[in-house]
């Protein structure tokens, strides 16, 4: 987990990761790859939800995940099957012909997932992935990565400390684009003398 208070720049740290955005300065290697010689076979094994609906709704939520999977050479009936067993497992298989501005707000960030995980990629970057919305899309999404995506590298961003102790093994505390701290929660409550639990 990436912990920061807003505009700390975990974000910016994940756009960088995928190649959304460019580094000015520095290094980034992905699985000992440089993202200055090797960046499609990185972006390649990468998987991205970002904070924000980055969906065309002038299309249905399954044309989206379609077309997502097209990107990364996929087999077209390959995309198919895994749309609808991840409809099925995530529960929203009835909103596939739906477009994006038909659903709710949580059905819209388990959609985005799906996206996101749509090629099997081995690291997967999440912006805020359940910020806001319903208890039950929030555990329907956790409970899907933990239960399915458990051989995965995963990295996501929160601002809610309680989510990161409660659902990452490694936490990351980003203030002013410097990461602070990196490690288990239990050795940063201890290097911080029980004085860890803050929101």
């Amino acid at each position: 987990a990436l912990v920061g208070v807003n505009g700390s720049g975990k974000s910016t740290i994940l756009k960088l990761l995928s190649g959304i955005i460019s580094k000015d300065k520095g290094y980034i290697y992905v699985k000992g790859y440089d993202m200055n010689v090797r960046a499609n076979e990185i972006k390649s094994l990468i998987g991205y939800m970002s904070q924000k609906s980055d969906l065309n709704d002038s299309l249905t939520i399954y044309e989206n995940i379609l077309i997502s999977g097209c990107f990364y050479g996929l087999n077209k009936k390959k995309i198919s099957d895994k749309i609808v067993e991840l409809s099925k497992k995530l529960d929203f298989n009835e909103y596939l012909n739906s477009t994006p501005k038909e659903l709710s707000y949580g059905l819209l960030r388990v959609a985005m997932f799906c996206k996101a995980i749509i090629h099997n990629p081995d690291i997967i970057l999440l912006d805020e992935p359940t910020a806001n919305i319903d208890p039950i899309y929030k555990e329907m999404i956790w409970e899907y990565i933990f239960n399915y995506l458990d051989d995965k590298t995963i990295l996501f961003t929160t601002n809610n400390f309680e989510n990161a102790q409660e659902y990452s093994h490694r936490i990351a505390i980003l203030h002013q684009g410097i990461i602070k701290y990196n490690g288990t929660f239990d050795n940063l409550v201890k290097n911080t003398h029980g004085l860890a639990r803050f929101s």
